[in-house]
């Protein structure tokens, strides 16, 4: 087994960073990090898109596993090396029954792994700039729900578009080589609207709304603590707050990254 050799956060910076500085036509790609919104100058929202829609990302690291006695290849579903990465099994595997929660009323909702191994491959691809083409892309929609708490994998392999979620297993053809995310972002089309003060506060209340009311499969009730976090304070309310906060919702309570995908044209 050939462990990455970085961080969750080191690949995701990497893998971020590579979409904001990359424009292909007018497409443009803004990904909203609280604690940098905080360093940012005024002028931060310049870079954000006009016209657009959100994208949620979960990074995750994957192992390489290349021993023919390896877990999945006892017959399903690989006779051959392969990536395999966990999810969060706490509380029956709340994080990942979020995201999938999350996915139904925002389908562009996304693992993202790496499709590389070793520490020397990633420096290589993040210095030509390839960290994202050398990714596998993973909807949540194509996901589904799990209701217990046992360990649960995705694994896929190099360049091949079927992955499956296990322990049992769920097939599907439906995935994404990093170097394709255009076109996952062309996804977005479909639900252009202005980035503005409205797009952001329906944003925030479409990813806090089912925390406040929980999830059906959830017994878990949010503590007061948790609600009071959640709260989006009435005063002072401006685009850069409510983007800010509703990054910290999703990162606290969903582990995922808010991107801003569309154009700089309306």
């Amino acid at each position: 087994m050939a462990k990455t050799g970085i961080s969750e956060f080191t690949y995701g910076f990497a893998f971020l960073h590579e979409q904001a500085n990359r424009n292909k036509g007018n497409l443009m790609s803004a990904p909203i990090l609280p604690s940098l919104i905080q360093e940012q100058e005024e002028g931060w929202d310049a870079k954000l898109p006009l016209i657009g829609g959100a994208c949620f990302y979960q990074f995750k690291l994957s192992d390489y596993l290349t021993r023919s006695n390896a877990r999945f290849r006892k017959g399903q579903p690989y006779n051959s090396p392969y990536y395999c990465f966990s999810l969060h099994k706490n509380n029956k595997n709340r994080q990942h029954n979020r995201l999938k929660q999350l996915s139904l009323t925002e389908p562009n909702t996304f693992y993202a792994a790496p499709e590389f191994n070793g520490e020397a491959v990633f420096n290589t691809a993040y210095l030509n700039g390839e960290v994202s083409a050398k990714s596998r892309i993973i909807p949540l929609t194509e996901c589904h729900f799990i209701n217990d708490s046992k360990q649960h994998y995705i694994t896929y392999q190099t360049r091949n578009r079927v992955w499956a979620q296990h322990s049992k297993v769920k097939k599907s053809e439906v995935s994404y080589q990093g170097d394709q995310l255009e076109n996952i972002y062309k996804r977005v089309h479909d639900r252009l609207r202005p980035i503005n003060f409205d797009f952001a506060l329906d944003l925030y209340e479409n990813i806090s709304s089912p925390l406040y009311n929980g999830f059906e499969m959830e017994r878990i009730k949010l503590s007061r603590e948790e609600q009071a976090f959640l709260h989006l304070s009435y005063q002072n309310k401006t685009l850069k707050t409510v983007l800010q906060h509703t990054a910290k919702v999703l990162s606290i309570f969903y582990g995922a990254t808010l991107v801003l995908v569309g154009t700089g044209r309306e």
